[in-house]
């Protein structure tokens, strides 16, 4: 990869965190449950941006971890097996374990109650907790469990890939070539039709991890340029995304019958990977042709902004609810300050922490 390349490639990503963070913020944003929306069609509106357009947030960060894992490696012994997961340890486990802490002791205040010894374990050790199936005690970090898991198997993804020579002008056995995408092929079989119930299958959020971060483990592996190959791609992932959008707008204007729908959600899940492409793209060229130097301290806040905004969110959620009268207008005006208080709250701590103690920062962010 030339220097150029990387540069790019360095500067795309790294954009992309702080608009992809405020897609996720928008996720979690409780819609329906404590201020209902009584419009169909506004209904339908907020439902194909929540549910559609920005899932695209959580897949492409996974693809960014798995590219990032293995760029750069000639091999996968046990001594950079052994490197990789003391970087990981500092960056991932530490903050998992030091914030889900934090939520428990948040959750104990807020319930007047101490948690039992099975609940705590099952936080700490990634099982699920009754409320919120498949994830830990802070249910966003799911994202973090799973990418410390990913990474204890990332020997085994190294194997998978690593003979791959798609996209390589000489391909000398074919055979190999095929069954080597197989790996790739069957993990992407999982996300598009995890949904339909084929009677072994359940949904969970693993599949969306299983699959996209060997998905960009694959690319770095097998030094094929990320970037370059998404814009390779010109306009053709942001067109099929387009159409899937056009079908998705239809379907659910007009039979509203289309949330967690087997018949559905295959649909959403190649928009949802069209979707990427034309991001990762689009942010390229936008990269390419613009300073984004002013624009690192938003990145660099992004991951303190995930730790965090749950715990802003909770804290006005109910009392604002509350505070403010039924009502579709009043209902968006609910969900805007929620997200700004989320977008606000968590900037601003981030910018006093940076400022006056960078060393407590960096140690609850892991190194970051």
């Amino acid at each position: 990869m030339s220097l150029e390349t990387n540069k790019l490639e360095s500067r795309t990503f790294a954009f992309l965190r702080f608009p992809l963070m405020c897609m996720v913020m928008f996720i979690h944003l409780p819609f329906g449950d404590l201020k209902p929306i009584d419009s169909q069609n506004l209904n339908a509106t907020i439902w194909i941006l929540h549910e559609f357009v920005t899932r695209v947030a959580v897949p492409l960060f996974f693809i960014i971890s798995g590219y990032y894992f293995f760029y750069g490696l000639e091999s996968f012994n046990l001594k950079t097996y052994g490197k990789k997961l003391k970087k990981r340890f500092a960056t991932l486990l530490v903050p998992y374990l030091v914030w889900t802490a934090f939520y428990m002791i948040i959750e104990m205040i807020n319930n007047h109650s101490i948690l039992t010894f099975k609940q705590c374990w099952h936080s700490f050790l990634f099982v699920s907790r009754e409320s919120t199936p498949y994830a830990p005690g802070c249910w966003p970090f799911w994202y973090l469990r799973d990418l410390i898991l990913l990474c204890l198997l990332s020997p085994l993804i190294y194997l998978l890939f690593k003979n791959v020579a798609i996209f390589k002008k000489n391909v000398s056995n074919k055979l190999s070539f095929v069954v080597g995408l197989l790996p790739l092929l069957l993990l992407s079989s999982v996300f598009l039709f995890h949904s339909i119930d084929f009677g072994f299958w359940s949904y969970n959020d693993l599949d969306v991890s299983l699959f996209f971060f060997p998905f960009g483990a694959f690319f770095a592996i097998n030094k094929i340029e990320l970037v370059k190959f998404s814009r390779a791609l010109k306009l053709v992932p942001l067109i099929l995304f387009a159409l899937v959008a056009m079908v998705v707008c239809v379907v659910k204007y007009k039979t509203l019958d289309f949330y967690w729908n087997p018949k559905f959600m295959w649909l959403l899940h190649f928009g949802v990977f069209f979707g990427i492409l034309s991001v990762i793209s689009l942010a390229s060229m936008y990269v390419g042709k613009h300073n984004t130097e002013k624009l690192n301290f938003f990145s660099q806040a992004s991951f303190f902004m995930f730790l965090t905004h749950i715990f802003f969110r909770d804290r006005i959620m109910k009392p604002l609810a509350d505070l403010l009268p039924q009502g579709d207008v009043w209902a968006l005006i609910y969900y805007l300050i929620l997200f700004v208080f989320m977008l606000i709250g968590t900037l601003l701590v981030y910018y006093i922490l940076r400022k006056y103690t960078p060393k407590t920062l960096k140690f609850f962010c892991g190194g970051r």
